[in-house]
């Protein structure tokens, strides 16, 4: 018996290394866009300061107001990763957005959703009406 346990773990350890792949994970989302241009026009200078992916919320850090509504994510080569939706609140620099789509990361660039992915967002990601 004792000599089983340590083929034993680490099976359990190599099992549990390979759930956990990042390359299993790691695809970015099809976000159609325009062109890599209008995405430096609509970056602004916010930054993500955590990433939550079981609450499926961010949070962001700027030092000038941000407007709630739809943004995109993307990568340093310009790539959208992902989309998420900022609320109403706000702590003084601090605000939270929730991810509707795809897998933020900390060096992610935060731009301004353009006005077709807001007319898609919007369609696709109604707010609950409220009796």
């Amino acid at each position: 018996m004792k000599k089983s346990t340590p083929y034993l773990f680490l099976i359990t350890s190599l099992i549990l290394v390979s759930c956990y792949s990042s390359k299993s994970v790691d695809n970015d989302i099809p976000i159609e866009q325009s062109n890599n241009s209008e995405l430096l026009n609509t970056q602004i200078s916010a930054s993500i300061m955590h990433v939550d992916l079981v609450e499926r919320i961010v949070t962001l850090k700027s030092n000038t107001a941000l407007e709630p509504g739809f943004y995109v994510l993307s990568n340093k080569n310009g790539n959208v990763s992902s989309a998420i939706k900022l609320s109403q609140n706000s702590y003084s620099s601090l605000y939270e957005a929730d991810i509707l789509e795809g897998r933020p990361r900390i060096n992610d660039i935060v731009s301004l959703a353009n006005n077709e992915e807001v007319k898609l967002f919007s369609k696709k990601y109604s707010d609950p009406k409220v009796d």
